[in-house]
């Protein structure tokens, strides 16, 4: 092991996984600076055999808080440079870690820098972008929305739920069916959207290749799925 002394270098070796507490500030990105950030106190992070932090742990409580980080550039702030070291490219393999010894009280400084076309607006204005028009017929078809705005309109939704920070710096935190109602869907369809896309993640759905078709491509990707597991079973 390269010890952080001489270089804060990421570690890959994980044969043994255990996990600890942390605390995590990220910040949200584009080419024009932070637009977001947040402090996440307390998460259980897996850790490898050396005893470093595992990426991939951290990266799954974020988007559980509904941040959209599919192809972002995932780096961390090491106190030993004195500036930001690289790490992964969301998806972020299994094995990419941060050195333990980059924590500063407890906490790890994380930066995601995204697209400028990638969508990194509050709850509430992404919900007054995808929320459908009075006398819009078409978008008010639930069967007709796209997969990508299905995956914002549920990120939203859990992020209401799991709580943001609003910009008076006050910690919004509302059950899911008052959430569902800021995002004007009704639960019963976002909880069918969220297991949607749940059972696309377990079954390798390609998102991102699909989010500008609608949902029922997904449907009938896990539909198949599913014969194809029955016929195995016979």
């Amino acid at each position: 092991m390269i010890g952080c002394a001489s270089s804060p270098l990421l570690l890959t070796r994980s044969n043994s996984i255990t996990s600890m507490k942390i605390d995590v500030e990220f910040q949200l990105c584009t080419e024009h600076g932070i637009k977001e950030r947040e402090l996440i106190p307390g998460i259980s992070v897996k850790t490898n055999e050396e005893g470093d932090l595992l990426l991939p742990s951290i990266v799954s409580q974020l988007k559980d808080r509904g941040y959209m980080l599919f192809g972002a550039v995932l780096s961390y702030y090491s106190r030993l440079l004195d500036g930001y070291v690289f790490c992964a490219v969301e998806p972020v393999p299994p094995s990419v870690a941060v050195p333990v010894c980059e924590l500063v009280a407890g906490k790890l400084v994380l930066r995601g820098k995204i697209d400028a076309s990638v969508s990194v607006e509050r709850p509430e204005q992404v919900v007054e972008k995808t929320r459908p028009k009075v006398g819009d017929k078409k978008r008010h078809r639930t069967k007709e929305r796209k997969i990508g705005q299905v995956i914002d309109q549920v990120g939203v939704w859990r992020r209401y739920y799991n709580g943001y920070t609003d910009y008076h710096g006050k910690v919004v935190k509302l059950s899911l069916d008052e959430a569902a109602l800021k995002v004007g869907i009704p639960k019963k369809s976002l909880d069918d959207y969220f297991l949607q896309l749940r059972l696309g993640k377990v079954y390798g759905f390609n998102f991102n290749e699909h989010k500008d078709e609608n949902v029922g491509v997904l449907r009938a990707f896990i539909k198949n799925k599913r014969r194809d597991e029955e016929v195995t079973k016979q």
